[in-house]
């Protein structure tokens, strides 16, 4: 009894999308396939990606890349994903994809151009009453076709070409944080304890930001778990992410910055090793440049460019939807743990006299 209702937050039934999704495995040849499956829908409720029409064709690449992540690292769960006669039908709606792609081997955007098309044929005119269980569909089927894309279909003679230059985790040539979220979440939840699975998502958004960076992207989590905590957020729905919110974000990370720095040098003396090189005087650089343009450090008069640079990084500044908002607090807090590194330190003559820790606004 204790350990199922722990696992009831888990299953986000008071998400219909979810519960929906759950239903399906109640059969026995299913449960085992969809209990794989079940992480990406589950990221993206926990995120809040779009529910509307012209977002199908994006739930479908999605669900796509993480089924073929998920196949890639686990070819030997094929018999739960991909069950009796689902492998068969997987398999040639690869050949779909691959036909509306124009492909002879598959892209990005040849993956995007054949969802597009397939997603605008299918239900380019599916009615708002119809819209969940159409989701519903093109992710399951998503799923399961990009499962057969990263195995069956590696040894298919009419397929192998096609998926043989898909890099083995998609996920990882995305920049977007939200995105390598989705992509990634069946595969990093094999094996994974629920509690681990139950943390605040902004703290699996800092696992992505740097995943080959291991002592900066666990500064980053104790930074953002400390924070989280002193702003009394209970539930991984709920994130202070206003314009006011930022600005504390920005000031607690700068803040945060200058204590690692006077308090535990040997982790930023890491940090830096793992860096080196062109990379980290580029990222010197960026940090200067945003810094010169708001004029000094304070958090308000960061926050613009800050955007700016978001934008001109990451392609948008204004989040669509909640991962969106959760990725720019981490995006800003991260700058704001580097500021004191690069413009508070004793080498750089440019650097002025150090600041007082900077209050919170709320």
């Amino acid at each position: 009894m204790k350990t199922t209702n722990a696992l009831v937050p888990y299953f986000r039934l008071e998400d219909s999308l979810c519960r929906r999704f759950l239903e399906l495995a109640r059969g026995a040849q299913d449960f085992e396939g969809m209990k794989l499956l079940f992480p990406f829908v589950r990221e993206m409720s926990v995120l809040r990606f779009p529910r509307t029409p012209c977002k199908v064709a994006f739930w479908m690449q999605l669900a796509f890349m993480a089924g073929h992540d998920l196949g890639r690292a686990y070819p030997d769960r094929i018999q739960n994903v991909l069950p009796g006669l689902e492998l068969r039908e997987a398999v040639r709606r690869v050949g779909v994809l691959q036909y509306y792609s124009g492909e002879e081997h598959s892209t990005f955007a040849g993956l995007y151009r054949a969802c597009a098309h397939i997603a605008q044929a299918q239900w380019g005119q599916v009615s708002e009453e119809n819209l969940e269980s159409t989701i519903l569909e093109v992710t399951v089927k998503s799923l399961r076709t990009g499962f057969a894309a990263g195995t069956a279909c590696q040894v298919d003679p009419l397929r192998c070409d096609f998926v043989w230059d898909i890099p083995e985790r998609i996920g990882q040539g995305i920049q977007d944080i939200v995105s390598r979220a989705f992509v990634g979440a069946a595969r990093q939840a094999v094996g994974q304890p629920v509690l681990a699975l139950l943390e605040h998502p902004l703290l699996r958004l800092a696992n992505e930001l740097y995943p080959a960076r291991a002592v900066e992207c666990e500064s980053m989590r104790n930074f953002l778990r400390e924070e989280l905590k002193a702003r009394g957020v209970q539930s991984e729905d709920e994130c202070p992410t206003s314009e006011l919110d930022l600005v504390d974000w920005i000031a607690a990370g700068i803040n945060y910055g200058r204590k690692v720095k006077a308090e535990h040098p040997e982790i930023l003396e890491q940090i830096f090793s793992a860096i080196q090189g062109k990379t980290l005087v580029d990222g010197f650089s960026v940090v200067q440049q945003v810094v010169a343009v708001a004029g000094g450090t304070d958090p308000v008069h960061l926050l613009g460019p800050l955007k700016c640079w978001q934008q001109g990084v990451y392609g948008w500044s204004e989040p669509g939807f909640y991962g969106e908002e959760l990725a720019r607090v981490v995006y800003f807090s991260d700058f704001a743990v580097w500021i004191p590194w690069v413009c508070e330190s004793a080498d750089n003559p440019r650097v002025g006299k150090r600041q007082n820790e900077y209050p919170r606004t709320s």
